[in-house]
């Protein structure tokens, strides 16, 4: 009895462990197949979070109908039609946007933040902002980066690199046990 005993007491915290992992991410991604999944992360009116292969993994917008997803990268607009998945996830009221400027985003602020991407040796966040007329979707460099911030595109084919946007926050059962100001946030 103490062997079995003692066998249920070190795997105890491996259970937990692998429960908690479990459940820390309920998003996914999903490749593109000619119709935008039933499950896709709606942005905010037929505007979805995409992740492209490009050199690099890209996070960019997909304007609904027009079967391409525009990012920025390397300083200008690009719309990319292949290699397309979308943000998915079955609980959509655990994703959030919470409004940040690039100096409040201290590592620790990131930890329930959704990766989009991962470009320049860095990983990449996803970000939403309204410019120039039109809601976008796009990266938010970390800093120190040099590039700092939300990285979007222009209709002049350059970028604006903004300090303040919305950042894409996922609260995960981890997270509500540990900051439950994160589901009363919601509520």
């Amino acid at each position: 009895m103490k062997e079995l005993f003692m066998c249920v007491s070190l795997l105890t915290p491996l259970i937990f462990v692998v429960c908690q992992n479990c459940t820390r991410y309920g998003y996914y991604w999903r490749d593109y197949r000619g119709a935008i999944p039933i499950d896709a992360f709606n942005a905010t009116s037929n505007l979805y979070i995409a992740q492209v292969l490009y050199d690099s993994v890209l996070i960019g917008g997909y304007y609904a109908g027009t079967g391409a997803v525009v990012t920025e990268y390397e300083g200008r607009r690009l719309v990319v039609r292949d290699t397309i998945k979308f943000l998915c996830n079955k609980q959509r009221d655990r994703f959030k946007w919470v409004r940040h400027n690039t100096y409040s985003l201290q590592p620790d602020a990131l930890d329930d933040m959704v990766i989009g991407g991962f470009e320049d040796n860095t990983l990449t966040y996803i970000g939403k902002t309204f410019h120039e007329g039109q809601w976008k979707i796009a990266k938010i460099f970390p800093p120190p980066h040099p590039l700092q911030g939300l990285n979007v595109w222009t209709k002049n084919e350059g970028t604006d690199i903004l300090p303040d946007f919305e950042i894409l926050q996922y609260a995960t059962e981890c997270s509500s046990v540990v900051n439950n100001s994160i589901l009363d946030e919601q509520n």
